[in-house]
This record gives C-alpha cells, structure tokens and sequence, in this order.
C-alpha cells in the first residue's frame, strides 16, 4: 500500500480490532438473549436468529462468538505495545494472529452459507474486521519489508 502512512494503517487495525470486539460481544448477546435478534433477523437468509438457533455455530463445544471475543482480545493485547514499541516480532505476531481469524471467519463463512443457510450481519461485520486487520498488518509488514525494517 504505497502512499498509506505506517500510523494510518495501525489505526485501521485498531478500529478494526475494537469494532470487531464489539461485534463479537454483540453477537454473544444475541445468541444468549434470543429475543434481542430480531433486530437484524431481516429476511429468511438475512437472519442473526436462524444462524444463532442452528446447532451450527461451536467448534468443539466453544462457541463461534466466544472464539471472536478472544481473538479480538489476544489481538489487542499485542497490537497495543506494537504501536507503542513498532517492534517486528510484535508485528508478526499479529499477522500471524489475523491469517488465523481470517482462516476461522472463512470456516464460519462456509458454515452460515453451506450448512445454515442464513447470513449473520453481524457475523458479518465481524469477519469483515478480521480481514480488515489482515490486510493492514500484511501492508505493514510488507511496508517495514520495503524499509530494511
């Protein structure tokens, strides 16, 4: 991304990263709080509530929102002393972190479009910070590549 300031790009990340969180929170009251759903259950594809009320949405046992959560969270734990320090492991690290959420928002895809057959908005919305995050690190690493960095 050349043209694209090494602060902008972090602060993309970080929005994402806190945008993100609260989606995942969000959908975690949803899923606990059926009632409250409705709010995005706007069609019969278009549905937080099938999504939520499929049996469909745990790995494990561990719920998709939860993995959200914590991902958001381990990311943000490294993404702070990264802005603080631009320290290169730091930085890998959170690549590294986010091709991880993009692979499981890639799996939660499938899951809502093959198996459910409703989409999550916001789901959505989460997956679409979590692609947010890796394209602003892999910018960023490719950017301190460039550099010498």
């Amino acid at each position: 991304m050349r043209g694209v300031r090494a602060e902008t790009l972090h602060a993309i990340i970080l929005m994402a990263l806190i945008a993100g969180l609260a989606l995942s929170i969000w959908s975690a009251y949803d899923t606990l709080h059926p009632q409250s759903s409705t709010i995005c259950s706007v069609s019969s594809v278009v549905n937080c509530g099938k999504v939520a009320t499929s049996g469909d949405t745990a790995i494990f046992g561990i719920p998709y929102w939860s993995i959200g959560i914590g991902g958001f969270l381990v990311m943000l734990a490294v993404d702070v002393p990264l802005y603080r320090t631009w320290r290169r492991e730091l930085l890998v690290a959170l690549t590294a972190l986010s091709v991880l959420g993009a692979v499981a928002a890639l799996y939660f895809i499938y899951q809502e479009v093959a198996v459910i057959g409703a989409i999550c908005p916001i789901c959505t919305g989460a997956h679409v910070c979590d692609f947010a995050v890796l394209g602003s690190s892999l910018a960023l690493l490719l950017e301190a590549r460039s550099d010498g960095g």
